[in-house]
């Protein structure tokens, strides 16, 4: 996750202070992404920031009602 979050530019956003919670996926869910998609991701700092933007949200968000189309819980920091 960290490569990611270098990839992305977010580090300095991720460590400005802000009291943040970052739900990071493990190394097992990195390893079952298929090399060649992982590359491609990767290669567009546009796409892992939106990925990696899904992935953090301040520690005041309201987090209820947030579910995706198959009803297991996400955390999207978007409105």
């Amino acid at each position: 996750f960290a490569d990611v979050v270098e990839r992305a530019a977010l580090a300095e956003a991720l460590s400005s202070g802000d009291a943040l919670i970052v739900f990071a996926p493990t190394d097992a869910a990195f390893a079952a992404i298929p090399p060649n998609v992982m590359t491609s991701v990767l290669d567009d700092p546009d796409l892992v920031a939106t990925i990696a933007g899904y992935h953090v949200v301040t520690t005041d968000a309201d987090l209820e009602g947030r579910d995706d189309a198959a009803g297991r819980r996400c955390f999207p920091n978007r409105p």
